[in-house]
């Protein structure tokens, strides 16, 4: 035997079926010739091949073989059926060999049956957002109609409020025109999606302080749920960094005001604020440095070591170099036996 289940099969090069089975191959006695029988596929399908049906009591969508000529067997279908995860309905109207939905039959070998369907195709559409209504022709309900395969279907989105925007289809299908022309060859789930005006509501970023952490969201309203947000004129401060959802993070590094421009994007709508960031020095008193630096008491935020570490010569301590380089920097009054101290602190601990 030579067919779809032997090795090598009958399948062709590109590994699709043939359905194509050679067998009762033998010799014919005495001499080179050899003889085989040939068997041609059939085929049982419906017209939908989405729909199911029963041969001998298994399920197909579509049968392609061989039935040995003379044998009975079973054909059914159900009256309605679901498919498409139950979004397309299928209703028999007939066998094409006459047979009832029920029924028995006799092979010929290569059985060539078909069941007619009545198809339909649910449609599903919805809003989202607000200022804008959706209308259907022939008008159908909202929440699911099974529409037959084929029938013409128009989806209007229709904008209602000023200001507000028609951002689009999404879902089955994709289209930016408010009109949407289907054809019902297929299940149809859509979304219009209308969004009312972008705008910038949390712009100004709150101050930072050299040496922390800093954390600062900006905030639009309006638009798609889906907002994206950019620096498009100005440098950031060194070290920080405007994530796409509007968050602005990062370590404060340096003082100063740095003004820049940001711009966010939703849907089809865009806005851009220019603003800046403050970044100020901790406010420390001379006192609580000397303790820090002379190591007689911890009178400093991890943030203020951080802070004047960075000031001074970023060894990952706060030491006297630091100390000597905040008061250049602050020009804070310090009194010479304030210093001597230090510095005697300060050549007590070198090796």
């Amino acid at each position: 035997m030579f067919g779809p289940g032997t090795n090598p099969s009958t399948a062709r090069n590109d590994g699709s079926p043939t359905y194509l089975t050679i067998d009762s191959i033998g010799q014919v006695g005495g001499t080179l010739r050899l003889r085989a029988r040939v068997r041609f596929p059939g085929r049982i399908a419906a017209s939908d091949t989405i729909a199911e049906f029963r041969l001998d009591g298994e399920p197909y969508q579509v049968f392609n073989g061989s039935l040995d000529a003379g044998s009975t067997h079973t054909l059914d279908i159900d009256s309605v059926q679901l498919g498409n995860q139950d979004r397309s309905r299928f209703t028999w109207v007939s066998w094409s060999n006459g047979g009832a939905r029920s029924h028995t039959f006799t092979a010929v070998g290569t059985d060539t049956i078909t069941a007619e369907l009545d198809v339909e195709h649910r449609l599903r559409f919805e809003r989202e957002g607000s200022g804008g209504t959706v209308a259907s022709a022939p008008a159908v309900d909202a929440a699911g109609t099974f529409i037959p395969a084929g029938t013409p279907v128009t989806l209007s989105a229709d904008v209602t409020t000023a200001g507000h925007v028609f951002e689009g289809w999404v879902g089955d299908t994709v289209s930016f025109s408010p009109t949407l022309q289907l054809d019902m060859q297929r299940p149809y789930d859509v979304t219009a999606r209308f969004a009312a005006p972008l705008v910038i509501t949390e712009g100004q970023p709150a101050e930072a302080v050299m040496g922390g952490r800093y954390e600062f969201a900006f905030g639009a309203s309006g638009g798609l749920e889906t907002k994206t947000w950019s620096v498009v004129n100005g440098p950031l401060p060194s070290a920080l960094r405007l994530q796409g959802d509007g968050t602005l993070t990062g370590e404060a590094t340096e003082t100063g005001t740095f003004p820049f421009t940001v711009k966010v994007i939703s849907g089809s709508q865009q806005q851009t604020i220019a603003t800046q960031l403050v970044i100020a020095a901790p406010a420390m008193a001379m006192g609580d440095v000397v303790a820090e630096v002379t190591n007689a008491a911890e009178t400093l935020t991890p943030e203020e070591r951080r802070y004047l570490d960075l000031v001074g010569n970023e060894n990952g301590r706060v030491d006297v170099g630091d100390f000597l380089a905040w008061i250049e920097t602050t020009g804070g009054a310090v009194s010479a036996a304030t210093i001597q101290r230090v510095l005697a602190s300060a050549a007590e601990v070198e090796p």
